[in-house]
């Protein structure tokens, strides 16, 4: 006979792995119900956080197709809050009673599983009036934080061995979707020994060199978010007047494109950014310049001048590459 009427799991799953299964595995065995509350529900998507809250979900129950189906397995969502964490424990009681009547009060056998050494184990009055249950995770088991270094890296092999099947179909078929990566576009702008660069005006790298650039917007081409992305950020004209998309075309050298893909080359998401060269001639005067869109600051900076301190994430890296060094 089961020991426990319902027991409920938090985690975030990002991915859900052969560890989590063991832990889970034990769960069902204890338990006549368990609820499954996903963790970091609605927040964006992140190099911590890849996976949406409905993402995962789909995981668990691509495991768990027969307790999903009898609902023995019931999953939901929940926010973090990372400041309060009895307003925390108070919203896991609140969503747990939702998706299973009867649980908020503790009446009956419940218990929320934590995993040996977590907080909630070192102070599990703040889940009261529900009992914490600790759970050893298995020797030796898998790291999600190493699960998703190794996947995000588009090259790399998918994790056969460290998550059921169900879980490396869902990652298959993720890395296929926008979801997988953002793509950017930036322009790389050289005039003789003088390259165009932007200051950071928002954060993360706020104050920081950058090539000017931004996200490729819908129906845009990588060449088009370039183009517009300098234009705005940089307000390029000439004496005469400004600079249009057509004259910037024609000082592009399109198989000088590069395509930089780094899996922690932004802090921010898994970016990719395709680096588009635009080669102003030398007989034409050096373009004026003058900030604006997301740039603080846009100016023309001679290349022996410049070293990797103030450069945002791998734009010196991206700058010498296109340069040749």
């Amino acid at each position: 006979m089961p020991r426990y009427d319902c027991l409920v799991v938090v985690g975030s799953f990002q991915p859900f792995h052969e560890g989590h299964r063991f832990v889970l595995d034990r769960t069902l065995a204890l338990a006549r119900r368990v609820v499954v509350l996903i963790g970091a529900a609605g927040a964006p998507r992140s190099l911590r956080n890849p996976f949406t809250a409905g993402e995962r979900a789909a995981m668990l129950a691509g495991v768990y197709p027969r307790e999903v189906a009898a609902q023995r397995l019931l999953v939901a969502a929940v926010e973090d809050n990372l400041y309060d964490e009895a307003a925390w424990a108070a919203e896991v009681r609140r969503i747990a009673a939702r998706v299973l009547p009867g649980t908020a009060g503790g009446g009956g056998r419940i218990a929320i599983v934590a995993c040996v050494g977590s907080r909630l184990c070192s102070d599990p009055a703040v889940m009261a009036p529900w009992e914490v249950l600790p759970m050893e995770p298995p020797p030796g088991g898998p790291s999600a934080a190493a699960i998703r270094d190794a996947y995000l890296r588009a090259e790399a092999p998918l994790p056969m061995a460290a998550c059921p099947p169900a879980v490396v179909a869902v990652l298959h078929a993720f890395r296929d979707t926008p979801g997988f990566s953002e793509l950017l576009a930036d322009a790389f702008v050289r005039h003789a020994d003088h390259v165009l660069l932007i200051r950071r005006g928002s954060r993360p790298g706020r104050g920081l060199l950058a090539l000017p650039g931004g996200f490729v917007e819908a129906g845009e081409t990588p060449t088009e978010a370039a183009i517009r992305e300098l234009r705005e950020e940089t307000g390029i004209a000439a004496r005469d007047g400004a600079i249009t998309a057509e004259m910037l075309r024609a000082w592009m050298v399109p198989e000088r494109m590069r395509v930089f893909d780094a899996p922690w080359r932004d802090d921010r998401a898994r970016i990719v950014t395709h680096c588009v060269p635009f080669l102003v001639p030398d007989a034409v005067e050096r373009p004026r310049i003058a900030s604006g869109g997301d740039a603080a600051e846009a100016a023309w900076h001679r290349l022996a001048d410049l070293g990797p301190a103030g450069f945002y994430a791998d734009h010196w890296s991206i700058l010498r590459r296109m340069l040749g060094s």
